[in-house]
C-alpha cells in the first residue's frame, strides 16, 4: 500500500477521507498519515495509530519534511482566500515540496472547469492544476462539483424567511454531497487509476433554483436530502 498521507486532515472533507479510507477502502491505519497546520486537533486519529505530521502550506522547507517518505499524497486545497493570489501560491509551495520531497504520487481537490468558470477562486485551482502537471509527478486531480451540504449554511433561514435570494438566476448548478466526494478521494488515494487522470465527481443532474427551493421545502428537514 505505501503510506498516503491527507492535507487538511482536521477540516470536514479531510475528516471525511481518513473516515472513508479506515471503514471503505480498508486501508490500515498504520500506511495513514494526517497532515494539518495544528497536530493538536488530530490526537483523536493519533490514538487511532495514524501518524500525524505538522503542513503550514506558508513553510514550504517545512512541507518538503512533512512529505517525505510519502508514496501517495492527497493536497486538499487551502481556505486562504483573503489575499489575492495567497491559496495559489500555498498550493504551489505544497506541488514543489512534494516534488522535493520524492513524492510518488500526487492527488488534488480542484473544481469543475477551472478554465471556462466565471468564479473568483477558479485561477487557483487552474493554476495549481498547472502546476501539478509541470511538476512531471503522477497525478489525479478530482474536480469536485458544488457540496450539497453547503446549502445547510443558509437554507434553513431562507425556509423560515420564505424568501431565498442568488445569484443562480436561470443557470443550473452540478451537485455532490462532501461525502460522496471523500468516499470517491479515498478510493482513489488507495487504489489511484492508471495513468494522469482529471476527473470530475459530481452528482445526477444539474439543478435550478427553483428545483432546489421545491427539494429543500417540500418535505421536513429531517427528510429533506439537503438535511443529511
Amino acid at each position: 500500500m505505501g503510506k498516503l498521507l491527507v492535507t487538511g486532515a482536521n477540516g470536514k472533507l479531510g475528516r471525511a477521507i481518513i473516515r472513508h479510507l479506515l471503514e471503505t477502502s480498508k486501508v490500515a491505519a498504520g500506511d495513514i498519515i494526517a497532515a494539518s497546520r495544528d497536530t493538536a486537533k488530530l490526537a483523536d486519529l493519533a490514538d487511532k495509530g495514524i501518524e500525524t505530521r505538522k503542513a503550514d502550506f506558508n513553510d514550504e522547507a517545512g512541507l518538503v519534511a512533512a512529505f517525505t517518505g510519502i508514496d501517495r499524497l492527497l493536497l486538499i486545497s487551502t481556505d486562504e482566500l483573503a489575499t489575492p493570489g495567497g491559496r495559489l501560491k500555498q498550493h504551489t509551495a505544497a506541488v514543489n515540496a512534494a516534488k522535493a520531497a520524492g513524492v510518488g504520487h500526487i492527488l488534488y481537490t480542484s473544481m469543475p472547469n477551472p478554465d471556462k468558470s466565471l468564479v473568483t477562486f477558479a485561477p487557483d485551482h487552474l493554476g495549481t492544476e498547472n502546476a501539478i502537471k509541470a511538476s512531471g509527478l503522477p497525478y489525479t486531480i478530482l474536480r469536485n462539483a458544488w457540496y450539497d451540504d453547503n446549502y445547510l449554511m443558509g437554507m434553513p433561514h431562507n425556509l423560515a424567511g420564505g424568501k431565498w435570494f442568488t445569484s443562480i438566476g436561470t443557470g443550473k448548478v452540478a451537485n455532490i454531497s462532501r461525502d460522496d466526494c471523500a468516499r470517491g478521494a479515498a478510493a482513489a488515494l488507495a487504489n489511484p487509476p492508471a495513468g494522469n487522470q482529471t476527473l470530475t465527481l459530481t452528482g445526477p443532474e444539474a439543478l435550478t433554483a427553483d428545483k432546489i427551493a421545491a427539494l429543500v421545502s417540500k418535505a421536513p428537514a429531517s427528510r429533506s436530502p439537503w438535511f443529511r
